[in-house]
């Protein structure tokens, strides 16, 4: 009886620390001018996606920043691609894990405009690795196709 107390509060704080544990992002100028842009078949209208990891913006866009959501994604072709949502906020659906919604790009949906840099909401150690393809696009759900 003793140590009870003493054992008791070291659990209960161990526990808490453990339930409390959630990842730092920081916020990443990265610059799109050393990567390619996804080739993309557009012969099907949409290219469906398989999510690895999401990282949403953290702040609305405004006249001088773009913020924008991240997506790693992998294609049907196997290829991984950088998706760049700019000024929007990540679709709950997006997090759901059971396959009952499908994630696409439309190729409508493409911004082929000249965006040299984006702010991303990542982890500190997080690096885009060299010749990662991008598409900067709205993501959605084929069921709104």
């Amino acid at each position: 009886m003793k140590y009870f107390w003493t054992i008791l509060s070291l659990s209960l704080l161990i526990f808490e620390m453990s339930c409390n544990k959630k990842t730092n992002y920081v916020k990443k100028n990265i610059s799109l001018a050393g990567y390619e842009r996804a080739e993309t078949d557009t012969s099907n209208g949409y290219i469906e996606l398989t999510m690895l990891n999401i990282y949403p913006a953290e702040h609305s866009c405004n006249d001088s920043e773009v913020y924008a959501n991240l997506f790693i994604a992998k294609q049907l072709n196997g290829n991984v691609i950088y998706v760049f949502e700019p000024c929007s906020k990540v679709d709950n659906y997006l997090f759901d894990t059971t396959g009952r919604y499908v994630p696409i790009i439309d190729t409508q949906q493409i911004l082929h405009s000249q965006l040299k840099k984006v702010i991303v909401y990542v982890p500190k150690d997080f690096s885009m690795p060299k010749g990662v393809k991008y598409l900067v696009s709205k993501v959605t759900d084929i069921s709104e196709k």
